[in-house]
């Protein structure tokens, strides 16, 4: 996990301060993230590298798409999606978006 962190944090250095890992699924995991300007706590969803060198980014960004035009309270709405390649062009990167942060709670891992 760490490995995945330090490079997800280089890759975004000029935006974010990555703080850790607050989930993962099947298709991505999921960090906590302080936005610098504006300052705010986010969520950023980070696609599995795996599983974009299988599916590609597209499936991705087309969730991106969707997930951006549904506004609802139990939907977190995307802010913007990036590739997360960072300078050394490093393969294992992959697509992600940013997410408005929930308020977090203190059983939150």
């Amino acid at each position: 996990m760490a490995d995945v962190t330090s490079r997800l944090s280089t890759a975004l250095a000029d935006r974010y301060v990555v703080q850790r890992e607050l989930g993962r699924g099947g298709m991505a995991r999921v960090f906590l993230a302080e936005e610098q300007h504006p300052k705010r706590h986010v969520a950023i969803k980070v696609l599995d590298p795996e599983i974009a060198a299988v599916l590609g980014p597209e499936r991705f960004l087309r969730e991106v798409d969707l997930a951006s035009k549904l506004a609802h309270r139990h939907i977190t709405p995307v802010h913007a999606a990036r590739d997360a390649t960072d300078q050394a062009n490093d393969p294992r990167s992959s697509s992600l978006m940013n997410l408005q942060q929930l308020p977090l709670h203190a059983d939150m891992p």
